[in-house]
């Protein structure tokens, strides 16, 4: 059921995000609006980059993944190793 929540809760942070940055946004507000990111809270997480043939999972404990939608990936820690995945190509599953 969390795992539904938090995906759904990204793509609405996305969708709506994107929308007013189009449509409202002076050029100013458009670049300081982009340089924001969105941060899913701090907790356990999987995190599994999948793609024709290759999947590699990350197990992101006591963490946070933090997206820059603009750029397309998120971006998380591993074992003090920085992780960088393309958004289109990534499931967020929280461990409970």
């Amino acid at each position: 059921m969390k795992k539904g929540i938090v995906a759904a809760v990204v793509i609405a942070l996305l969708v709506l995000g994107s929308g007013y940055y189009k449509y409202f946004g002076s050029a100013d507000a458009q670049n300081k609006w982009g340089r924001k990111m969105i941060e899913i809270k701090s907790g356990d997480y999987d995190v599994t980059y999948a793609t024709a043939g290759f999947n590699k999972t990350w197990n992101v404990r006591d963490g946070k993944i933090t997206s820059v939608p603009e750029k397309g990936y998120y971006f998380f820690f591993v074992n003090k190793q920085y992780v960088q995945v393309p958004i289109g190509m990534c499931i967020i599953e929280e461990v409970e």
